[in-house]
């Protein structure tokens, strides 16, 4: 829900709306910017409702991820670190070898 009405406050915000209000056409592509506003609209107002409504969301959660699952991650990390300073090196030797 954070993300979705996140998105939507700043498409309204950022002036994208406006732009699509300004040039909106039916040919070739669909552009309706009055409808996207209201849609958008709806959905910041849909959202606050979830919120009024669940009292549990407004509570903070705990953001638990297993040892396990941290280690694989790690291990992931590591590995994708392994492999980006394998193509540098090898992308060298060969700039180095055309320049020879």
């Amino acid at each position: 829900m954070d993300e979705a009405s996140n998105f939507a406050r700043w498409l309204e915000f950022s002036g994208v709306i406006q732009l699509l209000q300004a040039h909106s056409a039916d040919v070739p592509l669909r552009v309706d910017g009055y409808d996207l506003a209201n849609k958008l609209r709806e959905l910041i107002q849909e959202c606050g409702d979830w919120y009024s409504i669940h009292s549990r969301s407004n509570k903070p959660r705990d953001a638990y991820v297993s040892q396990s699952k941290l280690e694989q991650i790690e291990q992931r990390l590591a590995a994708i670190e392994y492999n980006l300073g394998l193509s540098r090196i090898n992308s060298k030797e060969a700039e180095a070898i055309r320049v020879a």
